[in-house]
C-alpha cells in the first residue's frame, strides 16, 4: 500500500468516525455525552491528522511526528473524559 492509498483510507475512516460522532451527539435536553461520542471524536481527529500526513512529501517526517503527538493526546484525553471525569 502506498502512502497515498493509506492517506485515502484514513480520510475515509475520518468520514465514518465523524458520522458516528454526529449520530451519537447529545442533541436533546437531558441527553448526556457518551463514551461513543468521545471515542468517535478522538478517532476522527487522529484519522484526519494521519490521513493528511500521508499526503505530504517534503515534510512528511514533521507531519508524522505531529500526527504521533496528536494520537497520544487524543488517547489521553479520551481516557480522561471517559474514566476519570464522571458524567
Amino acid at each position: 500500500m502506498t502512502a497515498k492509498q493509506a492517506g485515502i483510507a484514513l480520510l475515509v475512516l475520518f468520514a465514518i468516525a465523524a458520522g458516528i460522532a454526529v449520530a451519537s451527539f447529545p442533541w436533546h435536553n437531558g441527553d448526556s455525552v457518551t463514551s461513543t461520542y468521545i471515542v468517535a471524536i478522538a478517532v476522527s481527529g487522529v484519522a484526519l491528522v494521519w490521513g493528511l500526513a500521508m499526503f505530504t512529501r517534503r515534510w512528511r517526517w514533521l507531519a508524522i511526528s505531529f500526527a504521533a503527538v496528536t494520537t497520544i493526546y487524543a488517547g489521553a484525553l479520551a481516557y480522561v473524559f471517559i474514566h476519570v471525569l464522571p458524567n
